[in-house]
């Protein structure tokens, strides 16, 4: 059965069209005329070009073209690009967040969510994979109609696999070999394991004259009975100190005695003939 996300749960998602290629990052949902559209949104760091909306719209109108505010930007790109107008760009004076379009919930092939491990951090993949190439497409590039060969390992290692039916599978880790094809091993590690040197921790903050924190952690957890806590209470030790006011203060020395170990082993192999798309993630059936 499909699974179902608020705009809530999917802030921040990851959007890619359905060549693989990165689009554009959720931003939440509007209802037009009975249709709900997800907005992506793209952000752009610091000094990087940008497109100058500004001389864009300044050039389309010049050409007769109504535009109405607040128009994403795509549709500005695809119209110019449909002109001959050739797209201006400024480099960005700050980081910036443009409104790139409104997707139709009916582009939507996959939305899905799951933890998982990178390197020794714990990671929540947000994805949504549209029906579309709207990147190819933003680009000015063609759809890709043969499927992919293999490429070398270092080319794929670590890239993100999504299937059109399963979701997120997790990562690629290797090339495998299997009766009459290769295929991709990919690592689903999800979630780690560990704990937090509770003593040690409230031990630091006496030594550094924070009584009334040290005593209100005691009083949650005694450290000479209980030693270490698991790592699912961290969130919780966390939430305390936000309200002792100290979080920003001794946030980074909790983390100092938290010891995470990645749940390994956890894999599936999945066939060539599975593979669709190699772009920024991989895009399997």
């Amino acid at each position: 059965m499909a699974r179902f996300f608020s705009a809530e749960e999917l802030s921040g998602a990851r959007v890619f069209d359905s060549e693989g290629l990165f689009y554009g990052l959720f931003d939440g949902c509007v209802v037009r005329g009975g249709v709900l559209f997800l907005k992506v949104v793209v952000e752009v760091s610091a000094h990087q070009p940008v497109v100058d909306v500004d001389r864009l719209v300044e050039a389309l109108r010049e050409r007769g073209v109504r535009v109405m505010p607040g128009e994403p930007l795509e549709v500005l790109v695809a119209r110019a690009r449909e002109l001959g107008v050739d797209v201006p760009y400024r480099s960005a004076e700050s980081r910036v967040r443009l409104l790139k379009a409104l997707v139709p919930v009916s582009e939507v092939a996959v939305v899905d969510s799951r933890r998982l491990v990178r390197g020794s951090e714990e990671v929540v993949e947000k994805v949504v994979v549209l029906r579309t190439p709207r990147e190819a497409r933003y680009r000015g590039r063609k759809p890709v109609l043969e499927r992919p060969g293999v490429p070398p390992l270092e080319e794929i290692q670590g890239k993100l696999v999504v299937s059109l039916s399963e979701g997120v599978l997790g990562c690629v880790e290797d090339l495998v070999i299997g009766p009459g094809e290769p295929g991709l091993r990919v690592s689903r590690g999800e979630g780690v394991s560990g704990y937090i040197n509770w003593l040690g921790f409230l031990n630091s903050l006496k030594k550094r004259g924070l009584l009334r924190v040290y005593e209100r952690l005691a009083e949650y957890r005694d450290p000479l009975v209980t030693p270490r806590l698991d790592l699912s209470l961290l969130p919780r030790v966390r939430e305390l100190l936000e309200e002792l006011g100290v979080v920003d203060k001794v946030g980074d020395l909790l983390e100092e005695f938290v010891a995470r170990e990645p749940l390994r082993g956890s894999f599936v192999d999945i066939p060539w003939s599975r593979v669709l798309k190699i772009a920024d993630i991989v895009l399997a059936k």
